[in-house]
């Protein structure tokens, strides 16, 4: 009866086991690598500590193509050479929740690059190696690593080495099994789809309304961006509170008669798009001040001469508009900038005329 209760204890542990990496599948592993490359909690090298130059292959560059839902690159002076692998998405799981539940910050020194035994789990992309645990180097002195190591042997770790284990002296070591669902590709995220068809359409002297297609289906907000220089910015951001689904936008507190640039993306918590096409719009220059003080003075039987100040600093040039009842007016005639006289010739001799110029 002893025996039967032993056996049947370890039936239910070893069930329990099997279980844990194959319940976290590939699932959210494109999210936990974006926030593990974006945590200060968690430093991924940029080098590799044996010196070699293999940048593609860093723990940086693992992450980072992990983030983008790309396969991470091993190094080229490895055993197997270059070669690409999924992440596995249940380490990726734990080292987050080793900064977010347990406090642990860490500095990661490789994930697949580097150079390991030839059977290292490092090459499937199931391993990570820690050199430093809440700021200290790890060594056989230091408080942390045996519970660090505990966290990761609960969450499915099945190689969990460090100080004591032959080349584990300045390092802890994690790795998962292979060959599983959670080294599957997927666990990506649905990508925001950027806005497209954007026009931008001056109102008036301050404001310039925007319009969009919005492609995406899971986008929570917009972020609208202007320039006063070029189509390649600087950019200042107008807003980035847009709603769901929002369309349009109009900027306003602009200056008139300026041009101005801008662009759209849409995003949620997990992924941004990228920016829209740039369009472009000038706003309406300010109204010239009307002129004054005309005068029309007849000079021969068919020629009367106009003169009149020029109140105005922007206007484009002059119209003339003249009428034989008072009330109908035609446009004669458009001089330019700063012209204040105009002399209207074959007119009808004994005839009445009236005119307005307009800036």
């Amino acid at each position: 009866m002893k025996n039967k209760t032993r056996s049947l204890l370890a039936l239910v542990l070893l069930a329990a086991w099997a279980c844990i990496p194959e319940a976290n599948a590939q699932s959210g592993r494109q999210a936990n690598a974006i926030w593990i490359r974006d945590s200060a909690k968690v430093v991924n090298l940029t080098y590799h500590p044996s010196g070699i130059s293999a940048s593609a292959s860093t723990a940086r560059a693992n992450i980072v193509d992990t983030a983008k839902c790309l396969q991470a690159q091993t190094s080229w002076y490895a055993d197997p050479g270059t070669t690409y692998k999924w992440m596995h998405s249940g380490m990726l799981s734990t080292i987050k929740t080793l900064a977010t539940t347990y406090g642990y910050s860490m500095v990661v020194t490789e994930y697949l690059g580097g150079d390991h035994s030839s059977n290292s789990r490092h090459y499937q992309g199931t391993a990570f190696d820690v050199s430093s645990i809440n700021g200290r180097g790890v060594s056989s002195s230091n408080p942390y690593w045996r519970t660090f190591n505990q966290r990761c042997r609960d969450r499915g770790a099945t190689e969990v080495l460090g100080p004591g284990y032959p080349g584990h002296s300045t390092h802890v070591h994690n790795a998962w099994p292979t060959g599983t669902s959670s080294s599957s590709a997927g666990g990506c995220i649905d990508t925001v789809k950027k806005p497209s068809n954007l026009n931008a359409t001056a109102l008036d002297t301050d404001r310039i309304k925007l319009t969009w297609t919005d492609n995406a289906v899971n986008e929570s907000n917009f972020t609208v961006q202007r320039s006063g220089t070029s189509n390649t910015g600087p950019w200042t951001t107008l807003t980035s509170s847009l709603g769901a689904n929002t369309q349009s936008y109009t900027a306003t507190g602009l200056s008139a008669g300026k041009k101005y640039w801008f662009r759209v993306r849409a995003y949620n918590s997990l992924d941004t798009s990228e920016w829209s096409n740039v369009d472009n719009a000038t706003t309406k220059e300010n109204k010239p001040s009307a002129p004054s003080g005309l005068t029309a003075t007849a000079v021969s039987n068919d020629q009367i001469n106009l003169s009149w100040n020029d109140n105005s600093g922007n206007e484009d040039g002059f119209r003339i508009y003249r009428s034989t009842d008072g009330t109908s007016f035609t446009l004669i005639k458009t001089v330019g900038t700063n012209v204040k006289t105009y002399n209207n010739t074959g007119l009808a001799s004994n005839r009445r005329y009236w005119y307005k110029v307009a800036a």
